[in-house]
């Protein structure tokens, strides 16, 4: 694929309302290079990025320098911002599947619901958990609990919640929280 640079370095140049389809098609070209260059297994979202990306170049059009090469800075903003929109498309895909309710695990019936009062991290975290503390207090939560403690939350939101959770939706802001934090 062959890109008109000279077409590139216009549209970054032109003011607005001067920009023509050739323009935008050059541009699209450059984002279609990186795309597939570093995006080819996301084929299926080629379309919503270019247009996020031709949007990104017309936003950063302002920050051009034309003594650098209107190709590069083109490519750069396309490479950049293609991999920021995957990496929250991603995200989002990731956090969905978690809360998923098609599982099968969480649709077929647990035995005992206080059978994570055996682990001590969900002992320590009792009283968060539960929703018995009065007042709101900060807790630090090592990290190598976090995922037992994750498991724990994640367990009683697919199914119907014990009567001791019921008390406020502790567990469920409590999740949100830890979830943020591993995938951060």
């Amino acid at each position: 694929m062959t890109v008109d640079k000279e077409l590139v370095f216009e549209f970054l140049l032109l003011d607005t309302d001067e920009i023509t389809q050739e323009h935008i098609n050059e541009v699209n070209k450059i984002s279609e290079i990186v795309l597939n260059k570093y995006h080819s297994e996301s084929y299926q979202e080629f379309d919503g990025l270019k247009a996020e990306i031709l949007t990104k170049v017309l936003e950063n059009r302002v920050n051009y320098n034309p003594k650098f090469d209107a190709y590069n800075y083109v490519f750069t903003i396309a490479r950049n911002e293609s991999g920021n929109l995957l990496k929250k498309i991603h995200k989002e895909l990731l956090t969905d599947e978690f809360w998923s309710d098609t599982d099968e695990d969480s649709q077929s019936d647990v035995e005992g619901d206080d059978e994570g009062f055996e682990s001590p991290v969900i002992k320590k975290y009792y009283p968060q958990l539960s929703g018995s503390d009065t007042e709101w207090e900060f807790v630090r939560i090592r990290q190598d609990e976090v995922a037992e403690l994750l498991v724990f939350l994640h367990r009683f939101k697919k199914k119907d919640i014990p009567e001791y959770l019921k008390r406020s939706d502790l567990p469920e802001t409590l999740y949100f929280l830890l979830n943020k934090l591993i995938m951060d």
